[in-house]
């Protein structure tokens, strides 16, 4: 059965039952004002459904495109229709009991009604929230699994905070209460010798349904939030956990999943190892440049955001290797012997291993731009001399980048190049070592930005 197919019936049909049992109930009591009750029945169906189906249709257009705006847009007004569906419901209730009102229908039998449509709204509030948890659940992880990461993590807004859905819910114990007020109030008037006993035996009944309505509620409240909790618990050290919530669990899962992205968990760790040392110092600082300096790069030649992503972790780890390689190698003042160098061209290997089994990434476009950034298109680059198209277009950005913070520092076995030099030795090299067109577009931003890219 479709989901949405479901969802969409499940929401006309509930309330036209209850406008249904309003009017009959009402035409019941008094049959006089059945034309007027029909034509207000009518009305308020026509006003709900035409409300809720334009709310629909102005969701779905969103749905059926995509890109990852429409789809941010799609998830987060499917998240506020819970909502707005009980505004409407609300609305055209309000609607209904005016029209009555104006009609001068008898007094009490609109405080009946009243308290029936608080009764039938936290029943209906019921319906509505478990249909859309579904939905959301659905059309979440449809989204997620098609690669939509970004638009389905970042929601953490609160839609539904539990505030509001225990005012939902505590309606219908304020319309029981208010429906023992009037059956009070018309003992009182009956003025029976009776009454005591009736006061004893309706009060009973009424606190038996306040009790069991309040324990239901209480079992919905805690049922959903050990549900929730136990959800999360399984999935805490997830990479990625699809926010398919309206409530204060959507900001702890966003939180979460900030906290395990492993942009922020490598941001941590530089921000860690820059304490241990002046040539880690120099790691992490060299790492968060050259990941603004792909950036820069790679929105300038057109990548989605989903690559700029990848780009951006790529480079932040692309050294991270380099911890595993001694100090007196990476300090080293004279020229490195071969053995030495052979050290150095393990660092590739062990910041993609760092990323692989460490930060948990299966981007495999990241983990091959960490792998292959020392590649070089001429073919004598490293770990594998893999040449020009073998070499992945992130791979070939964090090269450039990675070489241009290079020279703009100063080493234990060099001072830093001056913009003239650097500017040359990028185009003398263009071609040789780094992709022509990343070197232009790298050299043009260089020249166009000067000083933001310097500082």
């Amino acid at each position: 059965m479709n989901i949405h197919a479901h969802a969409r019936r499940t929401i006309f049909i509930w309330p036209i039952c209850f406008y249904t049992v309003f009017s009959c109930t009402l035409i019941y009591m008094n049959i006089s004002n059945f034309p007027y009750i029909l034509v207000t029945w009518l009305i308020t169906l026509f006003l709900f459904v035409t409300l809720s189906h334009q709310k629909m249709n102005e969701l779905l257009s969103f749905r059926d495109k995509k890109n990852e705006h429409d789809v941010y847009q799609y998830i987060y007004k499917l998240k506020q229709l819970p909502v707005k569906i009980m505004y409407i419901f609300s609305f055209c209730s309000f609607v209904f009991l005016a029209l009555l009102f104006f009609a001068q229908e008898n007094k009490d039998n609109l405080l009946l009604l009243i308290c029936l449509y608080g009764i039938f709204h936290s029943f209906l509030f019921y319906i509505i929230d478990r249909t859309f948890v579904n939905i959301i659940a659905h059309d979440v992880h449809y989204f997620y699994d098609l690669g939509y990461r970004i638009p389905i993590i970042s929601s953490d807004s609160l839609y539904m905070p539990f505030r509001i859905r225990l005012i939902h819910y505590n309606v219908s114990i304020v319309s029981f209460i208010l429906m023992y007020m009037l059956a009070i109030k018309h003992m009182l008037i009956k003025n029976s010798s009776n009454d005591h006993v009736f006061f004893f035996n309706l009060s009973t009944v009424f606190l038996c349904i306040f009790v069991i309505f309040f324990l239901i509620i209480v079992h919905i409240i805690s049922k959903y939030v050990k549900e929730t909790i136990y959800t999360l618990k399984t999935k805490v050290t997830q990479r990625d956990i699809p926010n398919i919530y309206i409530d204060e669990f959507s900001n702890l899962v966003h939180a979460l999943n900030i906290y395990n992205d492993p942009i922020n968990k490598a941001l941590r760790l530089l921000a860690a190892i820059e304490n241990k040392g002046d040539e880690h110092k120099y790691i992490a600082d060299h790492s968060r440049r050259v990941a603004y300096y792909c950036l820069q790069i790679g929105q300038s030649i057109g990548l989605q955001d989903h690559q700029l992503n990848s780009l951006y972790q790529a480079s932040l780890l692309h050294a991270i290797g380099k911890i595993g390689i001694p100090d007196y190698i990476l300090l080293k003042k004279e020229a490195l012997s071969a053995d030495e160098f052979s050290f150095i061209k393990q660092y590739p290997i062990i910041s993609y291993f760092l990323a692989k089994s460490v930060f948990e990434i299966e981007d495999k476009d990241a983990l091959e731009a960490i792998l292959f950034h020392k590649e070089y298109v001429d073919g004598t680059g490293y770990p594998n001399q893999l040449k020009d198209k073998e070499i992945p277009i992130m791979a070939k950005i964090i090269s450039v980048a990675d070489s241009f913070d290079a020279l703009m520092s100063t080493r234990p076995y060099r001072q830093k190049k001056n913009k003239d030099e650097i500017i040359h030795i990028l185009k003398k090299e263009s071609g040789i070592k780094w992709d022509c067109d990343i070197v232009s577009r790298f050299i043009d931003l260089f020249l166009k930005n000067r000083p933001n890219i310097m500082n």
